[in-house]
C-alpha cells in the first residue's frame, strides 16, 4: 500500500516546460475588428443581393386557370399541395442526412 505521499506509478513519461508549449500563445484579438468585419460583410451582401424578381408565369398561370373547368381548377390545386409537401419532405430527409453524419 501507498502512504499518501506517494503517487502511482505512471507509465507516462514527464514533460519539461519546453515541451508543454507547442504552440505560441494567440494574439489578442480586439472586438473592434470583429464587428468592423461584420458589418461590412453584412453591407456587401445586401447591396449584391438580387431584388426579388417575380415573373411573368404566375400572371399566365391565373389567366390559364381561370380559363379551365372547375374540376381542373380542383386538380390545379391539390397538385400545388403535393408538390409542396414532396420539397419539404425532400428538404426534411437531407437535413436529417446531413445532421446524421456531423
Amino acid at each position: 500500500m501507498l502512504s499518501p505521499k506517494q503517487q502511482p506509478p505512471s507509465f507516462r513519461p514527464k514533460r519539461i516546460e519546453v515541451e508543454k508549449s507547442a504552440s505560441p500563445p494567440s494574439p489578442p484579438t480586439h472586438p473592434r475588428r470583429k464587428s468592423l468585419l461584420g458589418t461590412i460583410t453584412l453591407f456587401t451582401a445586401l447591396t449584391l443581393s438580387p431584388p426579388p424578381a417575380h415573373s411573368q408565369g404566375c400572371t399566365q398561370c391565373l389567366d390559364n386557370t381561370a380559363a379551365t373547368p372547375p374540376a381542373t381548377q380542383r386538380a390545379y390545386r391539390h397538385s400545388i399541395i403535393l408538390l409542396a409537401f414532396t420539397a419539404g419532405g425532400l428538404f426534411a430527409a437531407t437535413l436529417a442526412l446531413f445532421k446524421r453524419h456531423r
